[in-house]
């Protein structure tokens, strides 16, 4: 995932008027806005025994990395329960737009 992809979603998660989001919102509108990326990075991990866990683990990570980026201006607050992609609750990190 590209820093342009992750500002792309940041911006897009900023026009829906959320000044928090998760772990998750973030993993749901880089996935509805790239698919074909989205798509790609699941294939290359379609051997690991959960790929879908492997594969948002990474791009939460690129995400809490990127907040050092010069015009992503976010930062970590706590973790919390949040709604995965198959509709069961998980603990993930949320955020806030600074």
């Amino acid at each position: 995932m590209e820093q342009e992809q992750i500002r792309m979603v940041l911006n897009d998660l900023k026009a829906l008027g959320m000044s928090e989001f998760s772990s998750h919102d973030f993993i749901k509108r880089f996935a509805a806005n790239a698919e074909y990326e989205y798509i790609e990075m699941l294939w290359s991990k379609r051997n690991a025994e959960h790929p879908f866990q492997v594969v948002h683990s990474q791009m939460a990570l690129e995400l809490e990395n990127s907040q050092k980026e010069e015009g992503l201006e976010f930062e970590k607050l706590t973790k919390g329960e949040s709604i995965n992609i198959f509709g069961n609750k998980d603990v993930v990190q949320y955020w806030r737009f600074i």
